[in-house]
């Protein structure tokens, strides 16, 4: 029982998967990625993940603006209008001006009452349990919730109980996840009063993408057992050196562009 004091949710052991799921949120929270909806410029001397993020906004720009376009011509199209120089500058206007537009409602959305961003109002510790809860539990299980709460627990300590310090229990997990996360999740909500609609939204895409995030930094950990260059990094530090070696957010990007995720309809609310 002593032991189990001597570890807490919120100061996981270094050498845990916990560890490094949490340091590699830090990483992928210190890498902004909202789309601009406008061209991003190349600034000389840059660090390499601020390159990255003005290199794949500006992919993902030029895919937007290309839809758009098509879309806008096929208006023109449709109407048995054809295409010549003076159309297609009207076109490339009225494109201009849905481009501005989107960018114009984006910058609105980040200085609405989210504040910092929505996952701002939730302690990382808990959030990260409550999405390893459904990553690492069977979907259907028929176990109980303490089962399910030891199967996170084991799966979030790795091999880090070989050195016989305290680590996470089924007990840890539970009062992150049916506690502190409800907590936040009040007081979070307050924020959208009589907004209750868009709050569930944002909700749901904060949990899709946690619980896909965690998947992603699952397979990094377990790729990087296998690789000679990172089998001697643990937890935090195994984390730390993914992104001194290529970019955290550059490898879990590279996950979701393989796997492709779908969201799902409806996202459950919680254990």
């Amino acid at each position: 029982m002593a032991d189990h004091y001597l570890c807490r949710y919120n100061r996981p052991h270094p050498a845990s998967k916990f560890s490094f799921l949490v340091r590699s949120f830090e990483w992928l929270d210190s890498v902004d990625l909202r789309f601009q909806f406008e061209p991003m410029d190349h600034v000389p001397g840059a660090s390499r993940d601020a390159q990255y993020v003005v290199r794949l906004n500006n992919e993902l720009y030029d895919s937007v603006r290309a839809t758009t376009r098509r879309e806008v011509e096929g208006k023109f199209q449709q109407a048995g209008v054809s295409i010549n120089a003076a159309v297609d500058a009207l076109i490339e206007a009225d494109v201009d001006n849905q481009m501005r537009a989107l960018s114009l409602s984006e910058r609105l959305a980040a200085r609405s009452t989210t504040g910092l961003g929505f996952a701002s109002h939730f302690d990382l510790h808990a959030r990260i349990l409550h999405a390893a809860y459904y990553v690492f539990t069977p979907e259907n299980s028929r176990g109980s919730e303490n089962a399910r709460c030891s199967a996170v627990a084991a799966a979030l300590n790795g091999d880090a109980r070989r050195d016989g310090k305290p680590c996470l229990s089924a007990d840890h997990v539970r009062r992150a996840v049916n506690d502190r996360f409800f907590k936040d999740l009040v007081r979070a909500s307050l924020r959208f009063a009589g907004r209750d609609e868009l709050f569930w939204q944002i909700y749901q895409i904060m949990a899709w993408h946690d619980r896909l995030t965690v998947r992603a930094l699952d397979y990094l950990w377990r790729l990087a057992a296998k690789d000679s260059r990172f089998k001697k990094y643990h937890g935090s530090a195994l984390a730390d050196a993914i992104q001194e070696h290529r970019g955290m957010r550059q490898c879990v990007t590279w996950w979701f562009e393989r796997a492709r995720p779908s969201p799902p309809l409806n996202v459950p609310l919680a254990a």
